[in-house]
């Protein structure tokens, strides 16, 4: 309408040069493309201010949609849709996926001994599932009534099979690394408040069996450590009918697969003291 208001507009004033139009259509021309300019002018404002509403709107609908500060996944709804809820109202509960933190306590005495080396810590759950330690902190707050501090493990869990509230146990180090002399259990002979083993022993009549005391360090699932000294890493023993063999006795060993004496993660290492085991 604005365009054709100014052609008309043009028209009358080429009239005009001509003394072919009277002056007052060439002000009323002249009155009629201002008012269509204004009006314009008006559009666009009403138009800036009906997209600001509609901004102002969206920011209202995205401060309705509730979103969580983390990774995660609903296990409870405490509010149902279409309900009408308050400002600081619970709606539902998240379980957070990615890392999860296992707090766990630990005995005070072992608190400036503790080695905090994620790559030696494993933690096993209640199912019996043993998971490695990404990072450890220590919270090294002492409880007054239970002696002990926590020692916070974080866990991988990417499919956030773990659950809020789950038991866990864990294996730390309380000291360095140290090499030992494992045999197999079933290699002990208990006899007369002493601990040995029988060993095979290469002779020119053939194998024989030879009695070794040993000194037990402390034990694990599968095996015992002992002292270094009497016995050697690949000596031979005797694991069955050990009991019964007397020292010379001859041997006709049939060598059975025993499992593998390396320390699982979970089993439990021997200390200075067995109550920090």
């Amino acid at each position: 309408e604005l365009a054709n208001l100014r052609r008309d507009l043009e028209a009358l004033e080429a009239a005009a040069r001509e003394n072919a139009v009277s002056q007052r259509d060439l002000r009323n021309a002249r009155t009629a493309v201002e008012t269509g300019e204004a009006g314009l002018r008006a559009t666009e404002q009403t138009l800036a201010a009906l997209e600001a509403a509609l901004a102002y709107l969206a920011v209202r609908i995205s401060d309705a949609e509730v979103r969580a500060p983390f990774a995660g996944r609903v296990v409870e709804r405490l509010a149902e849709p279409g309900e009408w809820v308050r400002p600081g109202d619970p709606l539902v509960t998240v379980q957070s996926v990615g890392t999860i933190e296992a707090w766990l306590e630990v005995p005070e005495r072992v608190l400036g001994r503790l080695v905090a080396d994620p790559s030696a810590t494993h933690v096993e759950l209640s199912t019996g599932e043993i998971r490695p330690v990404t990072r450890l902190r220590v919270l090294p707050r002492v409880d007054e009534r239970a002696r002990t501090f926590f020692l916070i493990a974080d866990l991988d869990d990417p499919e956030g099979e773990l659950s809020p509230g789950q038991s866990a146990a864990a294996w730390i180090p309380v000291g360095a690394a140290e090499e030992e002399l494992l045999v197999p259990k079933d290699a002990l002979v208990r006899r007369g408040g002493g601990v040995s083993v029988v060993r095979v022993r290469a002779g020119e009549g053939g194998p024989s069996a030879e009695p070794v005391p040993v000194e037990v360090r402390f034990e694990l699932v599968r095996h015992v450590a002992v002292a270094k000294g009497p016995l050697s890493p690949g000596d031979e023993l005797v694991v069955e009918g050990n009991e019964r063999l007397l020292p010379g006795a001859p041997l006709a060993p049939l060598r059975v697969e025993t499992p593998d004496p390396v320390l699982l993660p979970g089993e439990v290492v021997g200390a200075a003291d067995p109550s920090d085991s």
